[in-house]
C-alpha cells in the first residue's frame, strides 16, 4: 500500500525515487503500453 497501488496489473514508471507516471488495467493495451515506454525513452 505504500506505493498506492489499488489495481492489478499496474505498470508504474520511477525515477529518482518518486513516481513520474502510471497506468492501470484498463490502459494495458499493447499500443499504450508501447507508448508509455517510448514516451520515456
Amino acid at each position: 500500500m505504500s506505493q498506492k497501488v489499488m489495481s492489478l496489473p499496474t505498470l508504474a514508471l520511477y525515477e529518482n525515487g518518486q513516481k513520474m507516471e502510471s497506468i492501470l488495467k484498463e490502459g494495458m493495451t499493447e499500443s499504450n503500453i508501447e507508448a508509455f515506454i517510448q514516451k520515456h525513452i
